[in-house]
């Protein structure tokens, strides 16, 4: 995979912005292109329904928790003082 014509200049804008407002962000810089194939697969409607029911309980969360089987654990921990 190849970036585009002007693609890196509208990546670094919204890095920009993300950046200004503080909110956390991981990029993957191209450097996976089967990971990238894989979520092209993805059933997109599915997802927007996990989106949907994950940012309404978000809304009222102070922290998430992800557990995997195979044994991945991640916390999130909300800082309300940064909704605006």
């Amino acid at each position: 995979m190849n970036p585009q014509p002007g693609e890196l200049g509208a990546r670094m804008a919204i890095v920009q912005v993300v950046e200004r407002r503080r909110i956390r962000y991981a990029a993957h810089g191209g450097r996976y292109a089967a990971n990238y194939a894989a979520g092209q697969r993805a059933d997109y409607k599915m997802v927007d329904k996990l989106s949907d029911r994950l940012r309404e309980r978000m809304l009222r969360a102070e922290t998430l928790t992800v557990k995997t089987e195979a044994g991945t654990s991640f916390a999130a921990h909300f800082d309300r003082g940064l909704i605006g």
